[in-house]
């Protein structure tokens, strides 16, 4: 940094000053965006009953319950709107989303995660006054719904028994580019042609498991309609011939699943995961949430025992990864 007390150099530079000001577009300013992409979080909440009296599992409310009277609480302090292709989703006036994370055979359980999703925003600061709005949000719907329970809500990433849950992360980036982005593009062709293969190879499957649970529905007085969400139909199905029905299904679309995996693993963002990676193992060192496991020992990260890949679907075959790709099956 340099000063000068010379009146006529200082004239010059005020001069140059305006001369840039008046040369750059109206509207615009100097400031860059830290980024430029679209950021948000999704923080699973555990929920957890304290009340004095002792109850027992079978006394504790449904996980759905729950979860309808927190949303309700929820109503009632700002406008929301159902989700367009899921019902028990819904938006909130910010933009950001609740969830019910559970199985719908474990609707009628205790337990179950209470997902609200940040809005999408371009800078941090930002992201973290959504993220402690979501915070508040849901612990004041817990202190105002009507039913009349000590309902506490937690959040962490992992409970007694080795569940592991809590926040995801997203950003919007390019998926490749160059070479890599043309064969990412063939893969996605490919990929949807098998796609077609695999529909017509399980029409007759899905026929046959139609007509299993007919006759399983019609055996137990339930014949009629089937049941809007297609997990409820596989209730009144024994759980031996209700996993070789699914099993059957995923044999099917096991060739899919296996080049996906490889795009995941070797053709989608491999920049991206090679810078973050080392950084999203690191900063638990700083800000890392901590977990105590059976024996008592403390563990920086509260998700690294079930961390057991870099990259891959999730949850097909039981693999926990940093960077999930299982959503994207659902797209072919």
């Amino acid at each position: 940094m340099t000063s000068s007390n010379d009146p006529n150099r200082a004239s010059e530079t005020s001069a140059a000053n305006k001369s840039r000001q008046a040369d750059r577009p109206a509207g615009k300013t100097s400031q860059r965006r830290l980024v430029s992409r679209l950021i948000g979080f999704e923080t699973e909440y555990a929920t957890l009953v304290a009340d004095d009296v002792d109850l027992t599992t079978t006394q504790l409310p449904a996980s759905h319950s729950i979860f309808h009277a927190i949303c309700e609480a929820i109503r009632r302090d700002q406008p929301t709107v159902a989700g367009l292709f899921d019902e028990e989703q819904m938006f909130l006036a910010s933009g950001g989303a609740v969830t019910f994370e559970s199985h719908p055979s474990l609707h009628a359980l205790p337990g179950g995660l209470i997902e609200i999703a940040t809005p999408e925003v371009r800078s941090p600061d930002e992201l973290l006054a959504c993220q402690r709005s979501i915070d508040s949000l849901v612990a004041d719907a817990a202190t105002k719904m009507d039913l009349d329970l000590d309902l506490r809500i937690l959040k962490n990433s992992s409970d007694a028994l080795g569940h592991v849950y809590g926040c995801q992360e997203n950003y919007e980036t390019d998926v490749a580019s160059g070479l890599s982005l043309v064969i990412y593009r063939l893969f996605v062709c490919l990929l949807w042609a098998m796609q077609i293969v695999s529909l017509i190879i399980s029409l007759p499957i899905l026929g046959i498991i139609v007509i299993i649970i007919s006759a399983f529905r019609f055996l137990r007085g339930r014949s009629g309609q089937f049941p809007p969400d297609p997990a409820d139909m596989f209730d009144l199905v024994p759980n031996w011939l209700s996993a070789a029905m699914i099993m059957m299904l995923r044999i099917v679309h096991l060739p899919t699943v296996v080049v996906l995996r490889f795009v995941a693993k070797h053709i989608a963002f491999r920049r991206q995961r090679r810078i973050l990676t080392s950084y999203l193992i690191s900063r638990v060192a700083l800000c890392g949430s901590g977990d105590l496991d059976h024996d008592g020992c403390y563990r920086m990260s509260a998700k690294a025992m079930a961390i057991d890949t870099v990259a891959d679907m999730g949850g097909f075959r039981g693999e926990r990864p940093i960077f999930v790709y299982g959503h994207w099956l659902g797209q072919y």
